[in-house]
């Protein structure tokens, strides 16, 4: 029995079940978040966003982001690139799912974009 004001309750009576048709809690890894999130991430928005790679680029030629990300890719890489290598690197970094910045911003403004 657990005291709650001045009520003696059992634990199961403080208890409610989850709703049958509501949101069901995702499994939390202390490391890696909510694994549904990583599923949808993993099978519909990486290769969303890897479509769309060539098309933001060309879409937003000689903007501030479109400068943005060759610069950070540049700065990913050591030496200076055009769209075109800069592309192939995002590319790259894209089909082996790495965990790298440019990629990342890309990724995401590519999935705020829609």
């Amino acid at each position: 029995m657990v005291a709650t004001g001045q009520r003696w309750t059992t634990h199961a009576a403080r208890t409610r079940p989850l709703p049958r048709n509501g949101p069901r809690p995702g499994r939390r890894s202390r490391h890696r978040g909510d694994h549904r999130v990583d599923r949808l991430r993993a099978g519909r928005l990486v290769p969303y966003a890897r479509a769309r790679l060539a098309t933001w680029l060309a879409a937003h030629r000689g903007t501030a982001r479109w400068q943005g990300i060759l610069d950070e890719v540049a700065a990913q890489a050591g030496a200076a690139r055009d769209e075109a290598g800069a592309l192939a690197l995002l590319e790259g970094w894209s089909d082996t799912d790495g965990k790298v910045a440019p990629l990342k911003t890309l990724q995401g403004l590519i999935w705020a974009g829609g």
